[in-house]
């Protein structure tokens, strides 16, 4: 993960790498579909991976009525 311009109070950015530790899949196709199904926004870079905020994330997922039933966060 880094921040943008190195501010510790700018979004950091989860690219792809980050996104499959979390999502569980290494293939950019599968996590673009785990986005979509958590509610979760992204943009895809140049070359089709996909590129989400931590915020964005967190929010989604601290968010029972956008989440999925399916994912649950560890207790």
């Amino acid at each position: 993960m880094k921040t943008l311009r190195g501010n510790p109070m700018m979004q950091l950015i989860l690219n792809s790498k980050e996104i499959g530790k979390i999502s569980g899949y290494k293939q950019p196709g599968r996590q673009i579909e785990w986005l979509k199904r958590m509610g979760i926004s992204f943009v895809t870079d140049a070359k089709g991976f996909p590129v989400t905020t931590e915020a964005q994330i967190d929010a989604t997922l601290n968010n029972p009525t956008k989440s999925s039933s399916r994912f649950k966060l560890p207790e």
